[in-house]
């Protein structure tokens, strides 16, 4: 089960990527572009991440929602989805087969129509019934067009996804609040620190979202916080100001970008200072039109002197450059005393300009913005992030369209309301490894550790049979452990082609928390090793560990504290060593 390329993982003190770390430890392979198999000790950590949320779920907040857990079929029908208008809008990123040469179906992404379509069917009986709430944690498929970035942006994928039906808006917010308090709850578990971001609820909809958020340099979103309130926003959800200092402050290093708008009718000119960053929704925003994103996204230079040439080339130039509307966009950071570049057409008349100025056209960048639920000055802070969870308030999204209604009370037919809910799973497995790398690995909180203590066996080139000849007592200590090994989450390393140091640096670098030595030189029954290798957070954990064995006489401390490549380590009688493990277990992280 362990790879042996984890015992020469690499050398100290240096990080290698996370996806070939999780590969080299025997987590990961990959198949293609997008896909990954997940190895026994992967599929273990992320069935011990399930874990953490089923346990999470099934704690009741409050009496009156009960979540329960199923899996719904991993295909739908293409006419369930064309009901809520994401077929063939979203045509380019499923992937479709034909059943029986006449039924399309798709492979779900997300599962809100299946849901939709269930609940109708099969439990809609009256708001008596309602609330009602299921979750499930099963592999999506999604037609990534380029897939990247390890399990980050995959075609195959695992993910927790939750939905919740009410019969009131009211009831719908109410568990939309427990919902976000759960997921907080949950990445707390796993000790991943996360951002809880106001966002934008794309093509998904609703009335609420939020995104939770892993602050990581190469990530693809945008995420701002406010460093006095802690508020986190998605950039499409930010809505704070340009602190006034900053406010036509700029009056040199000021150049333009030329664009057209998206039927190229328009040109448009936009002013701003050099070194800030243009934001195509700020501009289209503003300007109340969308812009063509090939000239937009074009290099400035490179893309202003293409514009220039192709209006140049006219045949009758004066007369095109006359009817042609230009709208000129300043940005608000620009003095209106501010040296603006030299307009790059000769001929032209002032009439034909339609002037946009003191808007904010620019991306945000950190403390130069402030917070709009604080209204703290210069606290925003902007930084790249991985999106890891994201919850929604759909309304009547999805009942409303597939015609979903309830009878209350009065006879009086009206929609039910809907929330979902999501956890990229396989994402956390890429987001421990870059949380918990170290010299030695990965060291993994104990929540999703894929064993809590491996037995370390010394029997290289040796018969195990044999050992047990000679030592019976060992016979009977495995076979102890043998039998916990369900229960307790134990491994027992009995493979004979690996010495015990190596088979020790491989436990390490998979993140096994306690390595126990046995049948070694220094090791024989009655004593054994152990060997701790994650996070103790108890600084009295050797008075602890001493008040809980039974032969005090033989405790003794070798090694107390971690350095980058020795561990803690302690001797104990082997009648000791299962109260011992679980007491290092309760004391570590």
């Amino acid at each position: 089960m362990f790879t042996k390329n984890a015992s020469s993982l690499k050398s100290k003190n240096s990080k290698i990527d996370e996806v070939q770390l999780l590969q080299s430890i025997g987590y990961i392979a990959p198949q293609n572009t997008g896909y990954y198999h997940y190895l026994p000790l992967g599929l273990r950590v992320l069935n011990n991440i399930s874990k953490v949320i089923d346990k999470e779920f099934s704690i009741k907040d409050d009496f009156n929602y009960n979540i329960e857990k199923l899996e719904l079929s991993q295909s739908s029908p293409v006419n369930l989805w064309k009901k809520t208008h994401r077929y063939p809008a979203n045509k380019d990123e499923v992937f479709t087969y034909m059943e029986n040469d006449k039924n399309l179906r798709l492979l779900n992404p997300t599962c809100e129509e299946s849901i939709t379509q269930l609940f109708k069917s099969n439990y809609m009986k009256g708001n008596s019934h309602l609330p009602k709430i299921f979750y499930q944690t099963t592999k999506k498929i999604r037609n990534e067009k380029r897939p990247r970035f390890g399990l980050i942006r995959t075609r195959e994928f695992i993910m927790n996804d939750c939905y919740s039906f009410h019969n009131t808006p009211e009831d719908t917010s109410k568990f939309f609040k427990i919902m976000e308090n759960k997921y907080r709850n949950i990445f707390n578990k796993l000790k991943i620190p996360v951002i809880a971001a106001m966002a934008d609820s794309g093509d998904i909809g609703g009335s609420e979202s939020i995104e939770f958020q892993y602050q990581d340099s190469r990530g693809e979103d945008t995420l701002l916080t406010c460093k006095s309130c802690h508020t986190g926003f998605n950039i499409e959800q930010f809505n704070g100001q340009l602190n006034g200092k900053l406010h036509e402050a700029v009056t040199k290093d000021l150049t333009f970008k030329l664009c057209w708008n998206a039927d190229k009718s328009s040109l448009v000119a936009i002013y701003y200072p050099k070194g800030e960053e243009l934001s195509i929704n700020k501009v289209e925003e503003e300007l109340g039109d969308d812009v063509d994103a090939e000239s937009f996204f074009a290099d400035r230079e490179v893309g202003n002197q293409k514009i220039v040439d192709d209006i140049n080339s006219k045949e009758d130039l004066q007369n095109y450059l006359f009817e042609l509307p230009i709208v000129r966009m300043i940005d608000l950071r620009i003095n209106k005393r501010g040296d603006l570049p030299d307009w790059p057409f000769k001929v032209f008349s002032k009439y034909q300009f339609m002037n946009i100025d003191k808007v904010d056209l620019c991306k945000p960048v950190s403390e130069a913005y402030d917070c709009p639920e604080c209204k703290s000055e210069n606290t925003i802070n902007v930084t790249r992030s991985i999106e890891v969870g994201h919850i929604f308030n759909l309304g009547d999204r999805y009942t409303n369209k597939d015609n979903l209604k309830v009878m209350n009370v009065d006879d009086i037919s009206k929609p039910i309301y809907m929330g979902c809910y999501g956890i990229g799973v396989s994402r956390l497995l890429q987001i421990l490894a870059i949380e918990n790398q170290d010299s030695l690995g990965i060291n993994l909180p104990k929540v999703v550790t894929p064993y809590t203590v491996n037995f370390i066996v010394d029997n290289y080139k040796k018969n195990i049979n044999e050992i047990f000849e000679e030592d019976s007592d060992l016979k009977v200590f495995l076979q102890d452990i043998n039998n916990k090994q369900i229960e307790k989450d134990y491994y027992l390393d009995l493979a004979s082609d690996i010495k015990q140091f190596d088979k020790a640096k491989v436990s390490a670098a998979v993140g096994i928390p306690i390595n126990v030595y046995c049948n070694g030189k220094h090791t024989k029954l009655p004593y054994v090793e152990v060997e701790i290798r994650g996070d103790i957070i108890d600084e009295n954990w050797i008075n602890k560990l001493q008040n809980i064995v039974k032969d005090k006489d033989n405790f003794k401390v070798l090694r107390e504290h971690k350095s980058d490549k020795r561990l803690p380590l302690i001797k104990i009688n082997y009648k000791d060593t299962f109260d011992v493990c679980d007491e290092i277990l309760k004391i570590m992280r």
